[in-house]
């Protein structure tokens, strides 16, 4: 009896103990994980800046959209580069855009670059291969961003969301392969802190 008890019980051990081992590496992953920021930090007001819109109704014109959207709900994607993570992100925010337009949900897209005529170029084919009616596509002159918006130079992506100039959700991304669909997904989540 003794023998079939003590590699029962050695056999209990080792699971015990790589359970243990497991718990630890999965503990670390949580804690190791930090949150990288940038953008304007939630509950502070926008400010406004000029962009060129490259696609929509103000197609070719320079102009304020944090100004025209008002208090209106917005989604503004600051990027710096149009990897296929950030297309299908641009993608999610015109289909939520057209889901809640009677809520008078906005959505704008901004390419932060110190080169805005490639930058116009490649929103353009972004415009002909798509069809976003609810997200008009725009360039602002230099990869900094709007001073007052506080975009880290290390940001590849920022997506805030405001309501009444106020922010209600701030997404950040040192690269764009950071948004997973999971990510997407969570983002798209957060308009309802903005819908009324």
């Amino acid at each position: 009896m003794r023998n079939l008890i003590s590699p029962f019980l050695m056999l209990s051990l080792l699971l015990i103990g790589s359970l243990s081992v497991f718990e630890v590496h999965a503990e670390e992953k949580v804690v190791d994980k930090s949150e990288f920021i940038s953008g304007i930090p939630v509950d502070e007001p926008i400010d406004t800046f000029n962009v060129l819109a490259v696609t929509g109704k103000s197609k070719g014109r320079t102009l304020c959209y944090a100004c025209q959207f008002g208090g209106k709900p917005v989604i503004a994607v600051f990027f710096k580069s149009l990897d296929e993570p950030v297309l299908e992100l641009l993608e999610g925010v015109n289909e939520t855009a057209h889901s809640f337009e009677n809520k008078k949900l906005r959505a704008f897209g901004i390419y932060l670059t110190d080169d805005p005529e490639a930058a116009q170029a490649e929103l353009e084919q972004v415009a002909a291969d798509r069809n976003w009616d609810n997200l008009p596509l725009t360039v602002y002159d230099g990869e900094a961003g709007p001073a007052n918006y506080e975009i880290k130079e290390g940001a590849e992506v920022n997506v805030l969301m405001w309501v009444k100039a106020r922010v209600k959700a701030n997404h950040a991304y040192q690269l764009a392969s950071d948004l997973t669909a999971e990510e997407r997904a969570i983002i798209l989540q957060n308009t309802e802190k903005i819908l009324p």
